[in-house]
């Protein structure tokens, strides 16, 4: 392999130095004698022209292996550069990267020299790549860091070095998204399956993102139908504030706690009273009440589907009636007033159906005991 004559000079001269300091004689007239490190660079010169000779003959594996040891015996820093030049005729690009780092770290390297392999390690670095991209189906339209391509899958194009974000789109088929790194000239294969890749995309989650923890809150108006004993009663709006936090126990489960407080208004009838209130008080044909009650609450939540759940609510508190007349005991005549605040229990299953932001809950049942 060829040198400058100062390379060449290099070497001989690093040789002779090396070979006098160590070759003194041990007694006075007695030939000089061979030591270890003279036998090593003798060797490395052996190598280096054996090296040299195979580069000629572009056996480049053999010439790199054999530069590579005579840098081991000691021969000069340019023994790597003749590595790296190897490797590059190998198409071994990381390695030659490598072994131009390698040079590039020793610290007196001439001027030269030194200048000479950050220009081949830069070059090396600024290659431009081949991106071949492929899909199944074929017939994808490309974008290449939002750039079109011209012509749709199977295609192949140029990039530059560094990183680039591929997406492909064909219709029918969602929208796929590739981030590569193209690196040393090398070919960067993008393979896609549109139909598995769609198969991968559930429907968006509404419920995605709930992580460990979630913080909530809502406001439900409803509409509640006569009370189980009212007689003659007809349905009247109520109000429910609910708020809490969860946290997710499993992907389909979480857990939670949190505050309630339920509003109702009810009307009833005592036109079929049969049991005369105890006072001998006169009853009015109707009658209305006002029950407010709040609620800590202890919720679970079990994911059926992607958008529906079961969310059971179980809580203990206090409730109040205030009615508006004379027998405020609700499904029982009396003439005593409205009991005021009592412990209550409440329990209620839901079933929850995400729509979007919004939330669809149904309560079939919604039963409150006041002991």
């Amino acid at each position: 392999m060829r040198r400058s004559p100062t390379q060449r000079r290099a070497l001989a001269v690093a040789l002779t130095l090396a070979v006098g300091a160590l070759g003194s004689p041990s007694r006075a007239g007695a030939p000089p004698t061979a030591t270890p490190d003279e036998d090593a660079l003798d060797r490395a010169r052996t190598l280096d022209r054996e090296g040299a000779r195979a580069y000629t003959e572009g056996h480049y594996s053999d010439a790199a292996r054999l530069f590579e040891e005579a840098y081991r015996l000691g021969g000069p820093a340019f023994e790597l550069w003749n590595v790296a030049r190897c490797q590059l005729k190998l198409d071994r690009a990381e390695d030659a990267e490598r072994t131009l780092e390698r040079y590039l770290a020793i610290a007196d390297l001439p001027k030269k020299d030194r200048a000479e392999a950050q220009a081949q390690l830069a070059e090396l670095r600024a290659r431009r790549s081949t991106l071949v991209l492929v899909t199944t189906p074929s017939g994808a339209k490309v974008k290449v860091d939002g750039q079109l391509v011209d012509d749709e899958t199977p295609t192949s194009t140029e990039v530059s070095a560094g990183p680039h974000r591929v997406e492909l789109a064909r219709k029918g088929a969602p929208t796929v998204t590739r981030d590569i790194t193209a690196r040393l000239g090398r070919a960067v294969i993008v393979d896609v399956n549109l139909a598995r890749e769609g198969a991968k995309t559930p429907p968006p989650d509404p419920y995605a993102g709930r992580g460990a923890r979630t913080v909530g809150g809502r406001v439900v108006l409803f509409a509640m139908f006569p009370r189980y004993g009212t007689a003659g009663g007809s349905a009247h709006v109520g109000g429910l504030l609910r708020g809490g936090v969860s946290f997710a126990v499993t992907p389909r489960f979480d857990l939670g706690f949190g505050l309630s407080g339920l509003l109702t208004r009810d009307v009833w009838s005592n036109a079929d009273t049969t049991t005369p209130p105890a006072g001998g008080c006169a009853l009015s044909p109707e009658l209305s009440a006002t029950a407010a009650s709040a609620f800590v609450e202890a919720t679970g939540a079990l994911r059926i589907t992607h958008a529906l759940s079961f969310v059971p609510h179980v809580g203990l508190g206090i409730a109040s009636l205030s009615s508006d007349r004379t027998g405020g005991e609700l499904f029982e005549p009396s003439c005593a007033p409205s009991y005021g605040i009592r412990p209550a229990l409440l329990a209620a299953p839901d079933l929850e159906l995400a729509i979007g932001v919004a939330r669809l809950v149904v309560s079939p049942v919604m039963l409150q005991v006041n002991p």
